[in-house]
């Protein structure tokens, strides 16, 4: 009764769903998201072979992928255009409507998936220091493997220090 008075009282009203109890969401913000969910599940030949079985909603920017609840927190920062959204976390949902008038959807709605060991590691803080036994000087940086992943691209520049942050662009 309550919500239904709200409805009406408000009807062009977003919506907001808590995460953390029933699912999780991997919120991939734009290109820098792309990007970075790319390089996170960047298999050893060199390709990306994850397809999301479960459900996925469009938002204002990107896509929210949705999983089963894991006990994480939210996070958001520690990787360009990704954010998790946990426990106590909350995304919008369709049919809501995001500033940029991009009207939040349901792209597919199918069992939410547990989440894969890449997500799992990803909500795992990183190490401040390398792991026992592997020497530091054979650790490269993202940079490094970013440029040689990209250096025979046409459509990709090498990141380039900008401060404490690299960029690159897109042609």
């Amino acid at each position: 009764d309550q919500i239904r008075e709200w409805w009406t009282k408000w009807p062009n009203s977003n919506i907001g769903l808590r995460t953390g109890d029933a699912f999780d969401v991997l919120d991939v913000d734009g290109a820098n998201g792309v990007v970075s969910l790319s390089l996170t599940i960047l298999e050893a030949d060199g390709t990306t072979k994850y397809r999301h079985p479960g459900p996925v909603q469009s938002t204002g920017k990107g896509l929210h992928l949705l999983f089963q609840p894991t006990g994480a927190r939210n996070f958001a920062g520690r990787h360009p255009g990704l954010d998790f959204r946990g426990q106590a976390g909350y995304i919008v949902a369709s049919p809501s409507i995001n500033p940029n008038g991009h009207q939040y959807r349901w792209v597919r709605d199918e069992p939410l998936p547990e989440p894969p060991p890449w997500l799992n590691e990803m909500l795992v803080k990183p190490h401040t220091s390398p792991p026992s036994g592997i020497d530091p000087s054979l650790l490269k940086p993202i940079v490094v493997i970013f440029n040689s992943l990209f250096s025979n691209a046409k459509d990709v520049q090498p990141l380039v220090p900008i401060g404490s942050r690299f960029i690159t662009n897109c042609l």
